[in-house]
């Protein structure tokens, strides 16, 4: 039996994608018991739905970007006496390809609000419950865009980047205490994409097509991610498009922007056209 077996687990993400996914995962092939955390009640009852044990899941409507959610989210869990095992932070939001000198600073804050500053928020409140565990653990989702650069996606890149490094220094300093993993994945066939923002997706329809073909599906990512906990692996770097991107940058971390820029002005793909308005890529 692996450790991960009939843990309680609090997911956050979880009414789609990876997260919902991780939740299937965890409660199908280890019985753990789940926290699912998204802001939209109705869709965590359809990740509820296609559980068969859906006695193992409890649906929890939260925005993750606020402290006082945090703050009430422990309350609950003290009343109603639930021992935490584990937290996985996968919630997440990715705004349209737009250069850095021309997103808007509500745009960049609620980016930061949702995909870094929820981990610290959690971490903070979270972290008294999950000592109490016999064996505590934190899994954190990144993402590629924090180790290796990618145009038009200053906001999450910086905010990714910044949950990286967040998880990481938690890892040392929690070392004998609680687990911490860190994962990094590539591109996933997710509604990250079709979240909106600027009152469009990241992607337009005409190009999904395209990026579908080097993405992975939620399931498998939501599979591995599950594995790399259940070893206990305290960094991962998920597809191959991932570790294709971190090698790249490793050799040649001056190119390969500019690669990647070249790249997707030769794709043509509308969703880019903003990142290239008045620029030269040469």
């Amino acid at each position: 039996m692996n450790w991960l077996s009939n843990k309680t687990v609090i997911v956050t993400g979880a009414s789609s994608g990876i997260g919902q996914n991780i939740c299937c995962v965890l409660v199908e092939k280890y019985n753990c018991k789940i926290i699912g955390i998204a802001r939209n009640i109705e869709k965590l009852h359809s990740t509820e739905a296609i559980l068969t044990a859906k006695e193992n899941f409890i649906p929890y409507p939260m925005d993750v970007s606020i402290e006082s959610n945090w703050v009430e989210l422990k309350s609950y869990l003290e009343k109603n006496n639930i021992q935490i095992d584990v937290l996985i932070n996968c919630a997440g939001t990715m705004p349209p390809f737009e250069s850095g000198k021309d997103i808007d600073n509500e745009s960049f804050q609620r980016v930061f609000a949702v995909n870094f500053y929820s981990a610290t928020y959690s971490a903070k409140q979270l972290l008294p419950l999950l000592m109490k565990s016999n064996n505590p653990a934190i899994l954190n989702v990144s993402s590629i865009s924090a180790l290796s650069v990618f145009p038009g996606t200053s906001a999450y890149s910086a905010s990714k980047s910044a949950l990286k490094t967040f998880s990481e220094i938690l890892h040392s300093e929690l070392k004998g205490k609680v687990f911490v993993s860190t994962v990094l994945p590539g591109f996933v066939k997710t509604n990250l994409f079709s979240s909106k923002d600027n009152n469009r997706d990241v992607f337009f329809e005409e190009d999904r097509s395209f990026v579908n073909k080097f993405s992975m599906s939620a399931e498998r990512m939501a599979k591995k991610i599950v594995r790399v906990l259940a070893r206990r692996k305290a960094r991962a770097i998920i597809g191959l498009d991932a570790k294709l991107l971190n090698f790249l940058y490793k050799i040649m971390p001056q190119k390969t922007g500019n690669l990647l820029m070249k790249i997707m002005k030769k794709s043509k793909l509308k969703s880019f056209s903003e990142i290239f308005e008045d620029k030269d890529v040469v």
